[in-house]
């Protein structure tokens, strides 16, 4: 996953700053029932644009 060991500590950190965003939830627990729909489609929209930005943050730090 990590394009050698130089960008692999930054995409560690960026990681945890996504779990930190998905309410530092494990990944494959299933989000409590409570919560209504739209909830969860702005948190889930919410990670998809930190892994947006931070695959662009990578792709312009290996050029």
């Amino acid at each position: 996953m990590f394009a050698g060991s130089r960008g692999s500590r930054r995409s560690r950190t960026q990681q945890d700053s996504a779990e930190q965003a998905q309410g530092a939830q494990p990944q494959g627990t299933v989000v409590s029932p409570t919560r209504s729909d739209g909830e969860v489609n702005a948190q889930q929209q919410r990670l998809q644009q930190l892994y947006r930005e931070s695959a662009e943050r990578r792709a312009r730090s290996k050029r």
